[in-house]
């Protein structure tokens, strides 16, 4: 799980939300997505998949409308979830010198 917080805070029923939990999808979530156009940030795919892992609750009309920024934040919160944190840094190529 992660948690976004958002620069302008959202209203969701009578609550105003300034944080947006992000939880892993599962593959049953992603049925209908090309995984190719979520890792490339794809505006529609990312509004597609982020209503399935939001909470509270997300809808897709209520993404539309967000700040770049959070939008950008919480796109790559999810993203995130596909990249093994390991994978991002260098590595060192074997028998070179490290001194």
């Amino acid at each position: 799980m992660e948690k976004i917080t958002l620069s302008t805070p959202l209203t969701i029923g009578k609550d105003q939300v300034s944080e947006i939990t992000l939880r892993e999808p599962s593959p049953g979530e992603l049925r209908g997505v090309k995984l190719s156009n979520l890792l490339q940030l794809d505006v529609a795919t990312v509004i597609t998949v982020l209503p399935r892992v939001t909470a509270p609750y997300l809808d897709e009309g209520t993404i539309s409308k967000l700040p770049m920024r959070d939008f950008t934040k919480l796109a790559t919160g999810l993203v995130g979830f596909f990249v093994d944190a390991g994978e991002t840094e260098p590595t060192a190529k074997s028998g070179s010198p490290t001194t």
